[in-house]
């Protein structure tokens, strides 16, 4: 395919609001460009966000590569066994423990989350697993601390993971209830 056709298959693929937001980004550049009071921090600008393209670009790829990786090498009847509709409330722990002990972002956890669904799991197990990586999220603690540490947060953090412990499990339940009256 050529970058022309490139261009046009995924510009053609974006939705009115996305374009929108694209060429209005474009014009706030532009103008800022144009303008020599604004032209140096435009131009600044430019260079810390295509430095966090790069960075998302590249965590975007590990995620897509890794929920791949999942997706081949776990064995179908495993997932199916351990989160599939079968595995009842019992998934939906196992949901919530891998959620809660799953590191990285959304760049890691959903294409892992895509790739446990085509494998059999099911979806309260991945709903489960999805508001434990939100809510408890083990692998923020130390960061969390370190951040809030220096106003006594400590305390914050352990609220936020003892109050996150059921929810996962709820989100779980009640999306079954959804999902099968769906």
């Amino acid at each position: 395919m050529s970058i022309d056709g490139l261009v046009k298959t995924v510009w053609g693929s974006l939705s009115l609001v996305e374009k929108g937001m694209i060429v209005f980004t474009l014009m706030v550049y532009v103008v800022s460009a144009v303008n020599p009071t604004t032209r140096e921090r435009a131009l600044r600008s430019v260079e810390t966000g295509g430095r966090s393209l790069v960075r998302i670009s590249l965590l975007l790829l590990s995620g897509v590569f890794l929920g791949s990786f999942v997706g081949t090498f776990l064995p179908r009847q495993l997932v199916s066994s351990l989160l599939g509709q079968e595995s009842g409330f019992t998934g939906i722990i196992l949901g919530s423990l891998f959620g809660a002990a799953m590191p990285g972002g959304p760049y890691v956890i959903f294409p892992i989350v895509a790739a446990l669904f085509s494998s059999g799991a099911a979806v309260p197990s991945l709903i489960a697993m999805i508001f434990a990586w939100q809510c408890i999220s083990l692998t923020r603690i130390p960061t969390d601390l370190g951040y809030l540490a220096v106003v006594e947060g400590q305390r914050l953090i352990w609220l936020r993971v003892l109050i996150g412990v059921p929810i996962p499990i709820l989100a779980g339940i009640v999306a079954g209830i959804i999902w099968r009256a769906g």
